[in-house]
Parts: C-alpha cells; structure tokens; sequence
C-alpha cells in the first residue's frame, strides 16, 4: 500500500563501509522500525475517529470503519481516506490504488441485497475508486477466514 518517493538505495561496499546510489526502480530498503516510527502518527489520527480502528504490519494498512448502514460508514470511510490520502502526501509517503480493497460486512438479513448496484456508495482513495466486496449474512455463516496479504 506504501510506497517511498525517493529513489536511493543503499548497498554494501566491501563489507565495512557502505554509499547511496542511485536506483532507477524499486523502493529504497529501509529499517521497519524507523517506518514505524515514521506512521505511527498516522494511526494516533486514523484511530481518533468514532467507529474507526486502524492497524499496520509492516507496511500494509487496514482501516475498520464501523456503521449502522452503507449510507453512513462510506461517507466516514471516505473522510478518513482523504485523511489518509493528505497525511501520505505531507510525509512524504504514496499509496498505491491498485494495492487497495474495501469488504461490506452485514449481519441483516433483509432480502434486499447491500450491494451498490447504483453506484451510491463510492469509496475513493488518492482520487480512485475502490472496489468493495460484499459478505452478507448468507456468505458469514460459511466464512472462516479471509486474509488479504499485499508485499
């Protein structure tokens, strides 16, 4: 979901003293510590929120956004997404779209289906939007687990 702006990497040289060098892909290799260090501002912001919980691994970001319908968390889930989107922007941090995805969780068990066939409800981060899942009632019943591991 991260990714750094800046392009140096550092590399080893003869094994007691090491430079920057330029790189013309990649990610700059850093210390996990020193990134969480870096974020956990982020998390005190995302986690001031009502009925929001933020948590990170390493560098991937899950967001809660608890609410009574879709009518009311997609309108706070998108507030904290802007939120994130600005933080990123300041500090030097880019969030990558492609790597990102929303699950609706229900427990009502109302015939009418909770997915957005109109297009009400968009989620949208750094300016694109992001699909959402569906699980209602029927599907949790069945659910176990369901992990999304990004690298």
């Amino acid at each position: 979901m991260w990714s750094l702006r800046e392009d140096t990497s550092w590399s080893q040289k003869q094994r007691s003293a090491s430079h920057a060098a330029r790189s013309s892909s990649g990610v700059r290799t850093g210390n996990a510590y020193l990134f969480s260090l870096h974020v956990h501002p982020l998390l005190t912001l995302l986690n001031s929120f009502a009925g929001v919980t933020a948590d990170m691994y390493a560098d991937d970001l899950s967001i809660i956004v608890k609410g009574q319908s879709r009518e009311v968390a997609i309108p706070t889930a998108n507030m904290v997404l802007q939120k994130l989107h600005a933080w990123s922007q300041e500090n030097g941090l880019a969030i990558n779209p492609s790597k990102c995805e929303a699950a609706w969780f229900t427990l009502s068990t109302h015939t009418e289906s909770d997915y957005d066939r109109e297009g009400k409800w968009p989620l949208v981060v750094a300016g694109c939007q992001i699909p959402v899942m569906t699980m209602g009632h029927r599907e949790l019943r069945s659910f176990s687990a369901w992990i999304s591991i990004h690298d």
